[in-house]
């Protein structure tokens, strides 16, 4: 298993201090780049937005997309409400948004489910249910570990966390 750290947007192994990938955000908007140590943009990641029908905004109409450096899509997430918090079956709550919890996600051509346990632990299973990759939130020490069983690479690593806090960031009130 490989342990990494991710701290201030920069990921290395866990133990090492050589940077492996760095995640710098945008002035605006939510989309992401993965940068290599030299600072060149190895992939970016961001949310696409389905058009939604008679002005109704759900959680899966819209898609986190990781996409490497020429702009070909390498990983795609979709967001889904935990069980019982579907708008559809149970109605959209007064004073919050509705849970999500989950996701679908495909990276380099899997398939995997992506499980928010709590805002600071989040598991990736492959389809037989195994963990293959861990992301829990350091607490006091600041950062993130992440252990992965798969050997993924590191911009894959970095797409993933964001992916992670895209999917909570669905759960937080919006306010105008």
């Amino acid at each position: 298993m490989d342990q990494y750290i991710i701290a201030a947007g920069a990921l290395h192994r866990e133990g090492e201090k050589h940077t492996l990938m760095s995640i710098k955000g945008t002035v605006s908007g939510q989309e992401k780049k993965v940068l290599s140590p030299e600072g060149e943009l190895v992939a970016i990641t961001d949310i696409h937005h389905e058009a939604a029908c008679h002005g109704e905004d759900r959680v899966d109409r819209h898609t986190y997309v990781l996409t490497d450096g020429g702009g070909r899509e390498h990983a795609a997430a979709t967001p889904h409400y935990a069980a019982g918090s579907d708008p559809v079956d149970t109605g959209w709550p007064l004073c919050h948004m509705p849970r999500a919890d989950h996701a679908d996600v495909t990276l380099e051509g899997q398939e995997y489910d992506m499980v928010m346990h709590s805002g600071q632990d989040y598991s990736l299973y492959d389809r037989g249910h195994r963990e293959v990759v861990h992301i829990l939130h350091r607490g006091i020490m600041g950062g993130w570990t992440i252990e992965d069983e798969t050997g993924l690479p590191p911009e894959d690593l970095c797409g993933l966390f964001v992916f992670c806090r895209y999917l909570e960031r669905e759960n937080e009130f919006m306010t105008v």
